[in-house]
């Protein structure tokens, strides 16, 4: 049986051109980069994950490779490889957010969940590394960390036929950080509002709806849940316009006027940023992959999938598409919507 993504393409009559790429182009990258990253030396206690447009299986010519450095246990000085090593490796440097291209301790994303020392980088980091993460390296230290986290959520007060509550408060609390980080990102970088606001409303919310999915109905691929509601013309518009954004973030052009330039906030007419009818014309079936109860024997987890994408836009950055750009946007926002986050 083809997999998910394809039978809603066929479904929906929309084909995925950008998404079947960006997945063949990260297939191509991985079978490159695993040997050279695996001749690195390596202290026994470490592995190499890959993170983002990797995890997601979504790379294309403008992605940034955003790792983290998987220490099981306490972090210490020299750990190998070191980030220099590393970095001899890979195309792009990773953000500079602090996030990624730094070593992380298991044991304080696993134990230290909520309260005064799970900062905002450790909910980041443990998020990311739940739902969007590739191993490169030491893959059996990796699926051991992801085997404790999952235990961490799911101790003995998650009940058959109840989502596990402490990870699904924990999803959406990492969505609300990064609506609010988006804000004071704005103050601190101004030039930079285009691009953080259409990956905050295409891949970031991608990641939230991986986060429900495996909570709500033990489903792990998006595409999956659209078509097992039977809403293939709602996912067909939707993972079709976030085909389309990933077409955008592969034209160099078009990716750097996203990042250096504040033209789109201006020409955005703020009447377009609320159409409660556009949005309800994709919600109609896929609003109920979040609202009814599944009935399975008890809760499963799963972390994140390959199998993303939600929507994006029309290959052209102008004032022009932006107006168009936004109201496509909205049409397809309400379908991954979360009851608990409304």
């Amino acid at each position: 049986m083809s997999a998910p993504l394809q039978q809603l393409s066929q479904a929906s009559g929309r084909a995925f051109p950008n998404l079947l790429a960006a997945r063949e182009l990260t297939a191509t990258k991985l079978i490159e980069r695993r040997p050279s990253l695996q001749r690195l030396p390596h202290d026994e206690d470490v592995a190499i994950v890959l993170m983002g447009s990797w995890g997601r299986s979504e790379v294309t010519s403008g992605s940034d490779d955003d790792y983290m450095v998987l220490v099981s246990g306490e972090i210490r000085d020299n750990v190998r490889p070191s980030k220099a090593e590393i970095e001899t490796i890979l195309d792009r440097a990773p953000g500079k957010q602090g996030i990624f291209g730094e070593p992380v301790s298991s044991r304080v994303m696993i134990e230290k969940i909520g309260l005064e020392e799970d900062s905002n980088t450790n909910l980041s980091r443990r998020m990311l590394f739940l739902l969007e993460s590739i191993d490169a390296t030491n893959s059996h230290l990796a699926d051991t960390a992801r085997d404790q986290l999952l235990d961490r959520y799911l101790d003995q007060s998650v009940k058959d036929f109840r989502p596990p509550r402490f990870l699904l408060n924990d999803v959406i609390r990492y969505w609300r950080t990064m609506c609010v980080d988006f804000a004071g990102k704005e103050h601190e970088d101004p030039e930079k509002w285009g691009l953080r606001n259409v990956k905050l409303r295409t891949a970031r919310k991608v990641l939230f709806a991986g986060g429900l999915l495996p909570v709500f109905e033990c489903s792990r691929l998006i595409a999956e849940a659209f078509l097992r509601h039977g809403a293939a013309d709602p996912g067909g518009r939707a993972l079709g316009a976030y085909d389309d954004f990933l077409a955008i973030l592969d034209d160099e052009q078009a990716g750097w006027s996203l990042k250096g330039s504040r033209v789109l906030r201006r020409a955005a007419p703020r009447c377009s940023r609320r159409r409660p009818g556009s949005a309800r014309s994709s919600s109609t079936g896929c609003s109920r992959c979040f609202s009814k109860p599944t009935r399975s024997p008890s809760w499963c987890a799963s972390s994140g999938s390959s199998e993303s994408g939600f929507y994006g836009a029309t290959p052209s950055v102008s004032s022009t598409w932006y107006q168009s750009f936004w109201p496509s946007m909205n049409s397809a926002s309400a379908s991954l919507r979360s009851p608990c986050s409304t």
